[in-house]
């Protein structure tokens, strides 16, 4: 009876270790394919880039190309938006100190709008945190927020008189139409 539970319990090593093995296998193989996509990437981004600058440089003749890189130049000025909000959020100042001989309260933290949530924000009345305008309670204090006139958030986009479409605000001309964008 023992060496029936001996070969069973060897039979179960060694398939364990033949599993294992096999997974090291897959992972080193996954982690090669991973290296290559990365490569590949970095070329499709230089193509992409010449592309671009060739658009840039009108020497484009393609139609096909000349829209995605409508397409291209929209993104990357969503992109320089994004940047610059995070910069605006940076230069914000911080909470007021309290007055000599009060403790502090707690540190507001800004708690940015999830997607779906009504866009805005509110500030809570007990510890100042910035809170999405949908919150009920704050996330920073547990303070229950009264309903408040909510603080409109600044609009990023611009909508196209053509097709509808929501561009940058920095757009001239409509990534999804081409047509020109009012001012």
């Amino acid at each position: 009876m023992f060496d029936k539970f001996k070969q069973s319990l060897n039979q179960t090593v060694n398939s364990t270790k033949f599993k294992a093995d096999q997974l090291i296998k897959i992972n080193t193989i996954q982690g090669e394919i991973g290296g290559i996509q990365r490569e590949a990437n970095i070329v499709r981004e230089q193509i992409a880039n010449m592309v671009i600058e060739l658009h840039q440089r009108g020497a484009l003749p393609v139609p096909e190309l000349d829209g995605l890189c409508i397409q291209a130049e929209a993104l990357l000025a969503q992109i320089a938006e994004k940047h610059h909000l995070i910069e605006s959020l940076k230069a914000e100042p911080g909470p007021v100190q309290p007055p000599a001989g009060q403790q502090p309260g707690p540190m507001p933290v800004p708690y940015p709008a999830a997607p779906g949530q009504m866009s805005g924000t509110k500030t809570c009345p007990n510890c100042q945190a910035t809170v999405p305008a949908a919150v009920m309670f704050c996330p920073n204090c547990g303070f229950n927020i009264p309903p408040a006139v909510v603080e409109a958030a600044p609009k990023v986009t611009k909508t196209c008189p053509s097709c509808q479409f929501e561009a940058p605000i920095t757009s001239t001309f409509c990534p999804n139409c081409g047509k020109p964008l009012n001012a």
